[in-house]
């Protein structure tokens, strides 16, 4: 590893990569004096685990020929990120026909997350892609689309009704008949009342996607949705640095956020218990990645933040360097595993959401509980 004149590497590392990050999502130039010693494997293989290798690549590109890597690296960086641009053609053309598809069938569906999220990107190819993700706001049209699915594709799982998910061709999509859940009793009550709401209010919005107009959540909803998502997995698996890009990158749309209410979302956020949660995750917005301050709709606080940071860094994307076991152990042995970290979870957000983050562990525990049995 290179020797920083500091010798505060890793530190020096971070900066690096939240640097080159935030240059590539608001294509700004960067700070070249960061620039001086450069570990660029490292900073390579960080950008792979937080899943933000094309945007990071972004900010690699504005920095002057002389500090950027050496070209074997940069030709490995690159031809990665042409694989993602691939990934992310062939999903977007999934993503029309079946919409397409599921209208002829008589069937609404809104695209939420991965597809639609990337179009607030400068290049909209260089974010890392997924899985399809289609919400139906009717269960007689999720139960229609799931019947086609289950008899006309390879099925892979149901979780607790609230979704299907199937390989159409050579990508993964997933019915949703629930946006999103709170663990919290009150909360869930009130979180689904918030998505009825606003769908009644509303039936969507519409973005463009190679040049097809496909529907998707309204923006009040969109943001809202965001920032539960970022919750879940930060009270489960963790998450990393390509989730908070999502957020920055909506909020930093002009166009989406003339549309959001910001009344209504910090109301929104009150209801479900994620004042103190939301406001931690702005700072992070704003200290780390750079979003300007007045394009945050929600109140900011330092308090908890660091908590969240030290999450990303230590668990990567989803919290799989923590989560290592998954998939090599069998399922009772790794539910056990995961408790103790589910455990630690809940100790480090029970101030941030201690109603959410208790039944949240309460949930983990049962279900532990009944694998076992």
């Amino acid at each position: 590893m290179t020797v920083f004149p500091d010798n505060k590497p890793v530190i020096m590392i971070n900066e690096q990569f939240l640097e080159l990050l935030r240059c590539g999502m608001y294509r700004v130039s960067p700070d070249l004096r960061l620039f001086e010693h450069v570990d660029w494997d490292a900073l390579f293989q960080m950008s792979v685990v937080q899943t933000v290798v094309g945007v990071v690549l972004d900010g690699v590109e504005l920095l002057p020929q002389g500090l950027q890597p050496a070209t074997i690296l940069k030709l490995r960086w690159v031809m990665l990120v042409r694989q993602i641009e691939i990934q992310n053609e062939k999903l977007d053309n999934r993503v029309i026909h079946i919409c397409d598809f599921f209208s002829s069938m008589g069937l609404s569906p809104m695209v939420i997350k991965g597809q639609v999220i990337s179009r607030y990107y400068p290049y909209p190819d260089h974010r890392q892609a997924g899985d399809i993700d289609l919400f139906f706001t009717k269960r007689q049209e999720v139960e229609k689309a799931n019947i086609w699915a289950k008899n006309n594709t390879r099925c892979y799982s149901v979780v607790n009704e609230k979704e299907l998910a199937y390989r159409l061709e050579d990508v993964i999509v997933e019915n949703h008949i629930r946006l999103a859940d709170m663990q919290y009793g009150c909360y869930q009550d009130n979180l689904q009342k918030i998505i009825q709401d606003e769908l009644i209010e509303e039936n969507g919005s519409f973005v463009k996607i190679r040049e097809a107009r496909v529907r998707t959540l309204p923006a009040t909803l969109t943001v809202l949705h965001l920032i539960i998502h970022i919750q879940y997995h930060l009270l489960n698996e963790g998450l990393g640095w390509r989730q908070m890009c999502d957020l920055a990158m909506v909020l930093n749309d002009q166009e989406l956020i003339g549309c959001l209410d910001r009344d209504a979302l910090n109301s929104y956020l009150s209801q479900i218990g994620l004042k103190r949660m939301s406001a931690a995750i702005g700072y992070v917005l704003f200290a780390e990645l750079g979003l300007s301050r007045d394009k945050i709709p929600f109140d900011i606080s330092s308090f908890g933040a660091d908590i969240i940071v030290d999450d990303i860094w230590t668990g990567g994307n989803f919290g799989k360097k923590r989560f290592a076991f998954k998939g090599n152990v069998g399922f009772v042995r790794q539910k056990i595993m995961a408790m103790p970290l589910h455990w630690r979870q809940y100790r480090k957000y029970r101030k941030l959401l201690p109603n959410e983050a208790w039944a949240n562990f309460l949930v983990k525990f049962k279900r532990v509980a009944k694998g076992i049995k």
